[in-house]
Formats: structure tokens, sequence, C-alpha cells
């Protein structure tokens, strides 16, 4: 399965494959597209499937409130700004979840800084933002 990123301009019907959203700068692909999604520009579709034509079968089930007649097709749906930006499969609604964190952390060290430095160009750096911990990623007592 691939996590792949597909916009459907206004006006048109069939949704094209914009790129994988595993690939580097995919959190800002979402973030630019899930606002142009927002001024009713388009449509954005993030979807876990195994090629672009069963993404756009899976949309097609989606679009026409169909159940499918695979359980596990439609394992995790998410929809935001009234079904202009779906996540449809989990990998789906963690990339988007990864792109909003993306977004806060940059428009927090902008304006901290004014700007983001180019030593923090590399997405390791926590700066003491919001530091890491396992408590945060795992929740409070699992490796205690």
């Amino acid at each position: 399965m691939k996590t792949m990123c597909m916009w459907v301009r206004s006006g048109c019907r069939k949704p094209k494959f914009e790129q994988l959203a595993t690939t580097p700068g995919a959190a800002g692909y979402i973030i630019n597209t899930a606002q142009a999604a927002k001024a009713k520009r388009g449509k954005l579709y993030i979807i876990d499937a195994k090629t672009a034509d069963h993404a756009r079968t899976i949309i097609n089930l989606y679009n026409k409130h169909l159940a499918p007649a695979d359980p596990d097709l439609l394992p995790v749906v998410l929809s935001l700004c009234d079904d202009r930006i779906v996540a449809i499969g989990t990998t789906a609604v963690f990339a988007i979840h990864g792109a909003s964190r993306a977004a806060r952390l940059w428009d927090h060290r902008i304006a901290k800084y004014g700007a983001v430095p180019d030593a923090m160009d590399n997405p390791l750096h926590q700066d003491n933002l919001h530091p890491y911990s396992m408590d945060d990623a795992f929740g409070k007592g699992l490796f205690t």
C-alpha cells in the first residue's frame, strides 16, 4: 500500500495523482493543497491504495456513500472542510497529522525567531519548542 495525494480541481471529475504522501516535502504539498481546497479551488484526497486506479475506485465508493464489499477497504475516514479534504486509511490520517505538526512547528519558529535559521532546517532539530520524549510519543508509564 502507498499513501497517495490525489487532487481534483473544481469543475473536473477525475482525481489526478500528484505525489506520495511519504516523500520529502509532502508536508508542504499537503498544507498548500489543503489551503487551496479550503478556498474551494478543488478537493484533496489522501488515500492508502495500491495504484492510482485503485485510489480512484476508493474515491468513487466514498463519494457515492456506498459500503464496500470488502470491510477492510475503507478502514478509517477523516473528512474536513465539508468533504474538501478527505483522508482514507490510517497512514493517510497520520500524513495529515504530520503535515499539521510540521506547519505548527514552522509557524512557532517564525514567531520566535522572525525566520527559520538554516541550522533548524533539519526536521530532527527540536530547539526545545516541543521537546520530544517517550512520554509524549507513547504515553506515560510505557517505559518505566
